[in-house]
């Protein structure tokens, strides 16, 4: 057993999975939140993904002014993604966390939790 654990709601949970495939989904979800250590859900667009992707280090000014801002909205400081959506996935880096959702039938998280076994929980611990 591991020392960290997550936690995370798929909204609308898709119809056409199977409970075993979202059970699956679930946990590998649950891996990456653990491991990549995401600070929020953040948006997934398509074509931001495709605009990311396509640019390249020689591109125009108006491209470095995009990313520049993109790194700056979604980043630590250390250079590392904090949005889920727009981090590449953990169990396949080929792809992000957002396409591997729209690979499913498009559900989203609503909202996840990444804690340490035996981390004080807020309002945990208050004498009532």
């Amino acid at each position: 057993m591991g020392k960290y654990g997550a936690v995370l709601e798929l909204v609308p949970p898709p119809a056409n999975l199977s409970k075993a495939s979202l059970a699956e989904l679930g946990r590998e979800l649950c891996q990456h939140v653990v491991g990549m250590n995401p600070r929020s859900v953040g948006e997934y667009s398509p074509s931001l993904q495709v605009r990311q992707q396509s640019s390249s280090p020689e591109g125009s000014a108006e491209d470095d002014n995009f990313d520049q801002g993109y790194r700056s909205d979604v980043s630590s400081e250390d250079g590392e993604q904090t949005e889920l959506l727009r981090q590449d996935f953990l169990l396949d880096s080929s792809i992000c966390v957002g396409e591997l959702l729209e690979s499913h039938g498009g559900p989203m998280v609503a909202r996840f939790k990444r804690f340490a076994c035996g981390e004080e929980l807020e309002g945990e611990g208050e004498s009532q």
